[in-house]
């Protein structure tokens, strides 16, 4: 890199140190001082011996002004030959001007520089050697007259000078290929730059940097052929105004290229600013068209954004190489160089030497060619980078190869997946059917249950008011006993009326054994139907187990479901929320059927209960029984020896007592027995709430049975959609792998 650079250098200050110096090859001498000047045009002052005295005289280095409109003037002077010329042919020269001039020698035209009105030529970056014939030379000196035509308002630098033959060919060809010819092939670059540039832009039209270097290329390749052609395409002062405002316009195309390639903010301040100062410079070198003096500072003033554009060049390539973009080194040495380049030609102007070479277009050519090369290594760059991409992309694809293969296989696993998830909501599906059927079985033993609950509640409510009539007689015949024990004298003086009040007591006791055998029969009735009860609890308690089996296995279908929608990945995602929600409901109809559970063992207790307390009213009925039957023997005993009543009357007084004390008895077994139908009848209202709540038990289940069915249909179309899905995904596969 450091040898890189000592080589960039020494180049430059190769470049400077030859193109600062007036290279010469033969002897030049100047012969530009005490010219005679006279404005018009005659034929007549090129004549031999002409009387010039009354002309002015003036140094022909110097600005001449065109007076008066007159384009035209002549220039007459008798050249000494130096020493130097007189052993070799002597040509007169001139150098960069903006004048068309014919040289006349001892009144006889040798040779022009341009072309005169109508076919009007005139290239200030050409050199000319006229050569002066040896015949024309008189005793050492030579006559010269010159007719000059300034197109513009002044003619400028016509300096004259007197060559050798080798001086006057190295201007005519050598100086004028590296001054003239050299900006044509340099012109024809820049097109090829330009070309490339806009196929560049063609292929990617949204990248305007290409396109602001188009118009940077474009404007320059003007001023490179205006530079470089021996002939005008227009008119010469139209043609010079335009070529020299097509340099400012050059640069802010450059700068506006380097702020889009460098990715600059606050584009539109600076398109406004370079749209601004292009038609600012256009108006002007326009308007000024023909006034050499403002054409010149114009185009002086057009080096201030020239420079800015510069100052720009450098600042962004740096910041660019900063920031590891190595693509903006060419940039910034195109920079460096077409600084120097300029330099260069400034040193020269300031200190009034005429250089071999004016560099400033090579200036321009250097910032254009660097950014060329910058724009090669960028492209070559991402040619590469397309090729590591095109590597990287046929891995890629390699891999995706791989992974659709794998996703083939992953769909027809889909598929096999959702064809078992169907098989698995039609089981589901003919699980909830059957679930609603022992739904409607629990509904069904539910109003059973409530019929016999109301039969049995009935049969109480004749067994209390039977009680209740039981006692009221009870109550009558503890009095009646009473009163025969108070008048047993009376009974037995008349035995008519004890009698009949055996007779009575018989009857009684007959319809007391027949009512409570009555009342035994449907103690026993009741104990049946409290049996049935008991078992249509158990059949209740076994449907709640079977909901709960069915449950824990909706669960498990569901913690299935959901392992499958994670293996589906990002097609199970809705599978897997559902399969949530049937867990869910799971869940819920699990816990029912345990709240069923409870609520059946609840009732069977209940029933129990019953049961114990209807056995205690059975047995109690059995010793009614039996004391209605001992009383009828000992009413039968009584009506046998009521013909001994006279020496019965002591034990008929303690029978009646002895009876009046079983009756009393009787009166507390009934009651006893009315407080049992009393607690019956509670338990039975206990076993109507219970029915209820096991009613709304299995509302809640055929609520959550038809929830479970349509989210089952709402499954089975998700796995309906997955095959679908998986299916087409396959097709997909085949079509395009």
């Amino acid at each position: 890199m450091k040898n890189f650079k000592k080589t960039i250098l020494l180049f430059l200050i190769s470049l400077i140190l030859f193109t600062s110096c007036s290279l010469k090859t033969g002897i030049s001498e100047p012969v530009y001082e005490d010219w005679k000047i006279q404005f018009g045009d005659n034929q007549s002052y090129s004549a031999r011996g002409y009387k010039d005295s009354s002309w002015k005289t003036i140094n022909a280095d110097k600005i001449i002004t065109v007076q008066n409109g007159e384009h035209y003037f002549w220039l007459r002077k008798t050249i000494n030959i130096p020493a130097s010329l007189q052993n070799s042919n002597i040509c007169i020269g001139f150098q960069k001007t903006n004048c068309a001039i014919q040289v006349f020698a001892d009144g006889v035209f040798v040779g022009a520089r341009g072309n005169f009105p109508p076919n009007l030529n005139v290239k200030i970056e050409q050199n000319t050697d006229v050569l002066i014939p040896a015949n024309c030379i008189k005793k050492g000196t030579v006559e010269i007259a010159l007719r000059v035509y300034a197109p513009g308002s002044t003619a400028k630098d016509i300096c004259p000078s007197l060559d050798d033959e080798i001086q006057g060919y190295f201007m005519n060809n050598i100086k004028n290929i590296f001054n003239q010819k050299i900006f044509l092939c340099i012109g024809v670059l820049c097109a090829f730059i330009l070309f490339y540039a806009l196929m560049q832009f063609f292929m990617d039209k949204t990248n305007l940097a290409f396109l602001h270097f188009v118009g940077c290329l474009f404007f320059i390749i003007l001023y490179f052929y205006d530079m470089g052609s021996e002939n005008t395409v227009i008119n010469y002062n139209l043609q010079r105004s335009f070529t020299r405002a097509c340099l400012p316009a050059s640069m802010m195309f450059l700068m506006l290229f380097l702020h889009r390639f460098y990715n600059r903010k606050r584009t539109k301040l600076v398109l406004s600013i370079a749209v601004s100062i292009t038609i600012f410079f256009f108006a002007a070198f326009l308007i000024n068209t023909g006034n050499d003096v403002a054409v010149d500072n114009l185009f002086l003033i057009a080096m201030l954004p020239t420079v800015g554009v510069i100052v720009y060049g450098f600042i962004v390539t740096i910041q660019g190489i900063k920031a590891k973009q190595y693509d903006s080194i060419p940039v910034f040495v195109g920079f460096f160089v077409g600084s120097c380049c300029a330099l260069h030609d400034i040193v020269c102007q300031v200190a009034g030497i005429v250089p071999f070479l004016w560099t400033q277009g090579f200036a321009f050519f250097c910032v254009d060619l660097s950014v060329f090369i910058t724009l090669a290594i960028r492209e070559s760059n991402i040619k590469k980078e397309v090729q590591r991409l095109a590597k990287e992309t046929q891995t890629q694809k390699d891999k995706l190869s791989s992974v659709i293969s794998k996703a083939q296989l992953m769909a027809e696993d889909s598929n096999t997946v959702a064809q078992r998830l169907n098989e698995s909501v039609e089981a589901m599906i003919q699980s909830s059917s059957h679930t609603q059927e022992k739904v409607a079985d629990i509904n069904n033993a539910i109003t059973e249950q409530n019929r016999i609950r109301e039969e049995t509640a009935t049969a109480i409510d004749n067994l209390t008011n039977f009680l209740k009539s039981i006692s009221a007689e009870f109550e009558n015949e503890t009095i009646m006993i009473q009163d025969t024990t108070k008048g047993t004298q009376e009974i037995i003086n008349g035995i008519t009326t004890v009698g009949e009040g055996i007779s009575t007591a018989a009857q009684f006791t007959s319809s007391l054994s027949k009512l409570t055998q009555t009342g035994s029969d449907d103690m026993k009735k009741l104990m049946y139907v409290m049996k049935d009860i008991q078992n249509s609890s158990k059949e209740i308690l076994g449907v709640a187990s079977t909901l709960s089996t069915f449950a824990h296995k909706i669960d498990l279908l569901s913690m299935n479901a959901s392992i499958e929608a994670a293996h589906s990945g990002e097609s199970g995602k809705g599978f897997a929320v559902i399969a949530h929600e049937i867990k869910d409901l799971a869940a819920q109809t699990s816990q029912w059927s345990g709240k069923i559970a409870e609520i059946i063992t609840s009732i069977i207790g209940s029933i129990d209960s019953s049961a114990d307390l209807t056995s205690k009213v059975n047995q109690a009925l059995t010793q009614i029984e039996d004391g209605s039957v001992k009383s009828a023997e000992r009413v039968n005993a009584a009506w046998e020896g009521m013909k001994a009543q006279q020496s019965a009357g002591d034990e008929i007084a303690k029978d009646a007592s002895s009876l009046a004390t079983s009756a009393a008895h009787m009166k507390t077994e009934i009651a006893s027995q009315d407080k049992f139908a009393a607690s019956v009848m509670n338990n039975m209202q206990d076993l109507c709430l219970a029915s209820q709540a096991v009613n709304d038990a299995s509302s809640g289940i055929s609520a959550f049975t038809e929830t479970l069915s349509k989210e089952a249909q709402n499954l089975a179309e998700l796995a309906e959609n997955t095959a679908k899905v998986a299916h087409e995904l396959m097709e997909i596969m085949k079509t395009h792998i």
